[in-house]
């Protein structure tokens, strides 16, 4: 996936851009905030 957004030539850079946005940055993903609130949402009683 990675390798698809960085290279323009990629048979699926344009699937995979289209998926997350062109202002995807996988830098700045926040694996401990992103858990939180998994965890928050799965243990909510809404």
């Amino acid at each position: 996936m990675l390798a698809a957004i960085r290279d323009s030539k990629h048979e699926q850079h344009d699937e995979v851009v289209e998926w997350l946005g062109e202002d995807f940055d996988p830098e700045a993903f926040d694996l401990v905030k992103t858990n939180k609130i998994f965890r928050r949402k799965l243990t909510s009683k809404e």
